[in-house]
């Protein structure tokens, strides 16, 4: 339905599928979790596409408490859990949740460290894909530097923790910068 731009109802079809998969869940959580977080994911990303910011946000703070309960046993997902919170912080942005957006961002940026191991490309393509991301869905050049700024406060923040990893990613946020006519598919 999203890909048909039938949005109403692949919302409903969202919350129907969230109301089974909580149950599931509830009831053997090593088995259904990963179902629920990504339906929960899903929605988030729904949501964002279609500008329903505080609802985002909401199910998007779910999805990222299940994956944390996952990531105890399995670490596996935390690539899903990059993306999840990317996805918050780009809601909680764009509700001018400024402080709330920076703490997400920063637990972004550690686990996108993580993931991508100190690979300068990996980190890269991952930032410019969410930049890509952020562009689609607010098209509003002031909005999109207010990101890159945002990125880059949280970044310098954990600069002491990941050194290497936030040096590669103030690079990026700095050409991504410097290309505003063009930000997320210079390079």
């Amino acid at each position: 339905y999203i890909s048909i731009q039938q949005h109403k109802q692949a919302e409903k079809v969202f919350l129907q599928a969230l109301e089974i998969r909580r149950r599931l869940a509830k009831t053997n959580p090593e088995v259904f979790s990963s179902d629920l977080a990504n339906t929960e994911y899903g929605c988030g990303l729904l949501y964002i596409l279609t500008s329903k910011w505080q609802d985002a946000e909401t199910i998007l703070e779910q999805c990222l408490e299940t994956y944390r309960k996952i990531a105890k046993h399995n670490r596996f997902v935390y690539e899903e859990m990059v993306f999840a919170e990317s996805l918050l912080s780009l809601a909680q942005f764009m509700q001018n949740h400024l402080e709330e957006s920076i703490e997400s961002h920063g637990r972004y940026l550690l686990l996108l460290c993580e993931m991508a191991k100190g690979s300068a490309e990996t980190l890269s393509d991952i930032l410019r894909s969410y930049i890509v991301l952020a562009e689609g869905v607010i098209k509003d050049k002031t909005q999109l530097m207010g990101i890159l700024n945002i990125i880059e406060t949280a970044a310098k923040s954990l600069a002491s923790k990941e050194e290497s990893c936030m040096s590669i990613i103030l690079d990026v946020v700095q050409k991504l910068t410097d290309e505003p006519s063009n930000t997320a598919m210079a390079g």
